[in-house]
């Protein structure tokens, strides 16, 4: 038998996962705790997406990250798997409701669903009102027992409408129920997810693409920024500040504020179009280009 040296255990944080491609195939590798790493096929059963991507749960399996399926690392067995529609664009979070663990996931198709993550029954769905691609965009947002989502806008430049939709989820006897409390025309960019930060959400408008805040608690615009942005937004919570990187090339640190829009810093990061999220790494950011440079900067 053959060994091969794939990665040290310091590579690897408890709980994360890390694609291995330099063999034959690839492998997802999960270290579970101090001294038990384990190994997988790094491609899902279902339609072949890739599960280093996914989240670690704590009864030691493994959610993939396109739709839902559970992986048992004791075995490599798919634990259950939910085919109740096809893969969306969004990725599937987990949320607590009482005792029960659920996988809440965009469904293409326009539905969002709440799946049981002990055995990957249906415990609901809603319809978002949008059935093209664009409704499946974004990833749900999650406090406490509320769900937040934003559909993006269809069309041409996002002209095809969109909103965002907040739901508390309650459990009604032995079933759940997804109730609305309330839906808003706030739309949001294509490839964008909202980041919800102390009661708040803030996003980029399609089209315009400007940020805007949004009460959380009402779903009501509380500003929205006059200067145009790039495509493929992405705004990170950063602590005391959001962090936002567009494809315009500018990494722009601004307040999670309810009064207006307050920049604190803007910095080029790159000589192309930036479509990547970037990695934020306590005073460090990662950041991938258009032409394929990866390239760290360092906030001092």
């Amino acid at each position: 038998m053959t060994f091969v040296l794939v990665a040290n255990l310091d590579d690897l944080e408890v709980g994360d996962t890390m694609l291995v491609d330099e063999l034959r195939e690839p492998i997802c590798l999960i270290r579970l705790d101090e001294d038990d790493v384990r190994a997988i096929h790094n491609t899902c059963t279902h339609q072949q997406q890739p599960l280093h991507e996914g989240t670690l749960q704590e009864d030691d399996t493994l959610v993939c990250a396109s739709h839902a399926s559970r992986y048992d690392l004791t075995t490599g067995e798919v634990k259950w798997e939910w085919s109740g529609a096809k893969t969306p664009y969004g990725s599937p979070v987990v949320m607590s409701v009482g005792d029960t663990k659920q996988v809440v996931t965009p469904a293409a198709g326009g539905n969002l669903v709440g799946v049981n993550l002990a055995d990957g029954k249906l415990l609901w769905k809603v319809d978002l009102g949008a059935t093209d691609y664009f409704s499946n965009y974004s990833t749900p947002l999650i406090e406490g027992d509320t769900v937040y989502f934003a559909i993006a806008a269809g069309g041409k430049k996002g002209a095809g409408g969109g909103g965002i939709i907040a739901l508390k989820i309650e459990k009604d006897g032995d079933k759940f129920k997804a109730v609305q409390l309330w839906k808003k025309s706030t739309a949001i960019d294509k490839y964008l997810t909202p980041v919800y930060k102390d009661g708040l959400i803030f996003g980029i408008t399609p089209g315009t693409r400007y940020f805007f805040c949004v009460d959380a608690k009402t779903g009501e615009k509380l500003w929205t920024d006059d200067k145009k942005r790039g495509e493929c937004g992405a705004i990170l919570d950063a602590g005391k500040v959001l962090i936002s990187l567009t494809s315009d090339k500018q990494l722009v640190a601004f307040e999670p504020s309810k009064e207006k829009y307050k920049e604190l810093a803007k910095y080029q990061v790159s000589e192309s179009e930036t479509w990547s999220v970037p990695i934020i790494a306590g005073n460090r950011f990662f950041v991938k280009d258009k032409a394929g440079y990866l390239t760290l900067w360092s906030l001092e």
